[in-house]
């Protein structure tokens, strides 16, 4: 059978998947209809005989998704809610749920199915570990729930650990305030030839409704489970952003804002007690693990392994960072922001942005890598930038004797082989990593790159601080904060090529467009802009 081209799944998905908004933002919605008793799995173990419960509506509102690929498996994940803006709208129930994997897309070869039961106690969210899939390869997959069958996903595995691919592409995004503008950068990168997508975090953001926005969030900050739920909930009712999740797997990491603004570890700058704090840092995780197609085990309590390792064969080793969860306070006191003024406090090293053990472990990756390229997928700017008109203590700089340790790491490793991804600043540019961050004359060790924003803005005071510090200091060159939407990585042993894609926040269907292009050859760190790109 001809493989479906990008256009032809994306109609696919489409078909499968009815929006009940023209503008692309509004929750999917699909006919109504009664449920039939779950059909028992042909594959071992996968048998039940939970009965089908009776749902209020359609339950796959939220879409499909997949992520976390390995070389023989890939999670899958959905999510059961008819009624997704109230808490979901599913019966206290256990539900069957039949899932399928194929090889082709009309699901002529099917190679992996089974059954995975939905519980309310987590959302009704089900994770699949999809395995027994062959290498490099690319499938496609569904879900039932009696009568309901949700749209059609499509993932990839990653190549045998011995293969030397020619080249991997990569999409780079992060920071997607709902309240901002509209995903139609999600719908461009859905469209894009993609081996998967980085998400560095900020996937929603906690803050109460707004009046200013293209469109608002409904009630108040989220502190709760069932708040946070909702909240993800609402970003994921957008059928664009469904579109992108059901066309590549996903590789999340978070930031602040899936929990509070600047939270460090169990900590928040605005004082409120620490008890407080690990209770609604324990309904995010929660909220968060229901939502991301993650390999991570369900959380137990206050604390869920994030940082993790994908290789694709000899070219690439993708390592996942985790910035906040392990991290200890930032010193001195951070405003809303995150700046402050000069700190003696920074070169702390006792002060951590990853834990002795996220740090053990990605010293230890570095070290024994044998991949031609390492890229370190991450949440904040580790360019310095210390000697500027104001320093930023939530980022890097805050950090600086861990910092240094993870550079000399990097240089000992082969420089000019490692490529940094940051999210956190709405904007784009590059920065050239220095040996020694005191001395930003010294040689360039490795590249870093801003991935821009979905929708986020940035501006007032923070925004003018930020372009003085970058113009004073040169630790951020070609500094874009004013286009919004996502970074392509096209990846071979020689040479990565960056190209920034510029999508409006203000139209679900503005097109895209390739607003900068740059290269960051192999041995040779920094990245060179490209004339015409």
């Amino acid at each position: 059978m001809t493989p479906l081209s990008r256009r032809a799944f994306l109609a696919m998905v489409a078909a499968s998947a009815v929006a009940c908004s023209d503008d692309g933002d509004g929750p999917a919605v699909r006919p109504t209809g009664r449920t039939t008793p779950a059909p028992t799995s042909s594959v071992p173990g996968a048998t039940t005989t939970i009965p089908v419960p009776e749902l209020p509506g359609p339950p796959f509102t939220l879409g499909v998704a997949s992520g976390d690929p390995l070389t023989d498996s890939v999670i899958l994940w959905t999510r059961l809610a008819p009624d997704p803006s109230a808490g979901g709208g599913m019966p206290e129930l256990l539900v069957p749920v039949r899932w399928e994997v194929a090889s082709d897309e009309g699901f002529n070869e099917v190679v992996a199915e089974g059954i995975e039961i939905a519980d309310g106690a987590r959302a009704h969210s089900v994770h699949v570990d999809a395995t027994g899939l062959t290498a490099g390869s690319r499938f496609w997959y569904r879900f039932h729930v009696g009568e309901h069958t949700s749209a059609v996903g499509r993932t990839r595995t990653l190549p045998a650990l011995a293969s030397a691919p020619e080249r991997v592409r990569l999409a780079v995004a992060s920071c997607q305030m709902w309240e901002d503008g509209f995903y139609g950068a999600h719908r461009h990168l859905a469209e894009e030839d993609l081996d998967a997508v980085v998400w560095l975090g900020d996937y929603i953001y906690e803050s109460p409704a707004g009046t200013a926005g293209v469109r608002s969030h409904r009630g108040p900050a989220t502190r709760t489970l069932a708040q946070y739920r909702d909240r993800y909930a609402l970003y994921r009712s957008d059928r664009n952003l469904q579109a992108a999740h059901a066309a590549h797997p996903w590789l999340v990491t978070w930031d602040d804002h899936e929990v509070a603004n600047n939270i460090a570890g169990d900590l928040l700058p605005t004082g409120e007690p620490r008890a407080s704090v690990r209770e609604r840092r324990a309904a995010a995780y929660q909220a968060w693990w229901e939502h991301q197609p993650v390999r991570s085990p369900a959380p137990g309590g206050t604390s869920l392994e994030v940082y993790r390792r994908f290789t694709w064969g000899t070219l690439l080793q993708l390592l996942v960072l985790d910035g906040r969860q392990h991290r200890t306070p930032q010193p001195c006191v951070v405003d809303s922001s995150g700046a402050s003024e000069r700190c003696p406090g920074d070169h702390d090293p006792r002060a951590t942005m990853l834990g002795d053990d996220q740090r053990g472990w990605l010293l230890e990756n570095l070290g024994e890598s044998t991949t031609r390229w390492d890229v370190l997928a991450q949440n904040v700017l580790m360019a310095p930038m210390t000697d500027g008109p104001f320093i930023n203590t939530d980022q890097w700089d805050g950090y600086q004797v861990e910092r240094s340790r993870l550079l000399a790491a990097i240089a000992e490793r082969d420089a000019g082989s490692t490529v940094v991804l940051t999210g956190d600043l709405h904007s784009f540019g590059v920065a050239d990593l220095p040996a020694d961050p005191a001395d930003p004359a010294s040689p360039a060790v490795a590249t870093e790159i801003l991935s821009g924003s979905v929708t986020s803005r940035i501006g007032g005071s923070f925004r003018d601080d930020l372009e003085a510090a970058a113009a004073s200091t040169g630790a951020i060159r070609d500094l874009d904060a004013d286009h919004h939407g996502y970074v392509m990585l096209d990846i071979d042993p020689n040479r990565v090529q960056v190209e920034r894609r510029s999508v409006a926040t203000d139209d679900a269907a503005a097109p895209v467009a390739t607003i900068a292009t740059h290269v960051v050859r192999h041995g040779q760190p920094g990245a060179v802009p490209v004339a015409g790109g």
